[in-house]
């Protein structure tokens, strides 16, 4: 986690030099984990949820139970792409000039257990699921402070997670032979 945190920060170092160098009006936003449709649904390079998703996948489709490292508790944020695009496309239509850098995030965590469990019901998946608690799971809670985003954006409407998930797998579904796997 720590050089993918760093580098994260140097983005933004870059942005503030840019800023201050060529008087450009540039701006380092950093959503939480985001997913969705044209993801990286790779089980050995993609984030979690896309890569949950191909796995569930593998799962039914051999009829074996689905394994999940660690207990399932561990907490994260989620964003889907598509609101990402949203942001992304209103911040550079803004009128006036925003100053700081900040962290795109819907302020909601999820358990790795509840997201789990969301994704095998949309896919009807109903072999076992087993929380292997002897593989690492990474930090227990990683949630950060939407308070900036939120002052420029008070009444963004974020997708529901539901939805969101269920957009992804259909995706995944009709696109299996060509996805990024």
């Amino acid at each position: 986690n720590y050089g993918y945190a760093y580098s994260k920060r140097m983005i933004e170092v870059g942005c503030r030099s840019i800023n201050q160098q060529y008087k450009l009006n540039s701006l380092c936003i950093i959503p939480c984990n985001m997913f969705g449709k044209n993801d990286n649904f790779n089980l050995s390079c993609g984030h979690f949820i896309p890569s949950l998703i191909h796995k569930i996948y593998l799962a039914q489709k051999n009829n074996t139970h689905l394994e999940v490292w660690g207990s399932g508790k561990a907490e994260r944020e989620f964003i889907y792409a598509e609101d990402v695009a949203k942001i992304i496309k209103e911040l550079i239509y803004q009128k006036n000039e925003i100053k700081s850098n900040f962290i795109i995030s819907p302020g909601k965590t999820w358990t790795i257990e509840e997201i789990t469990l969301k994704v095998a019901k949309i896919m009807e998946f109903n072999n076992k699921i087993i929380f292997d608690k002897d593989k690492p799971e990474g930090i227990m809670k990683k949630n950060s402070d939407n308070k900036p985003f939120n002052n420029f954006f008070p009444n963004f409407q974020f997708t529901d997670i539901d939805l969101a998930l269920s957009e992804t797998v259909e995706f995944f579904m009709r696109n299996y032979d060509t996805i990024r796997k």
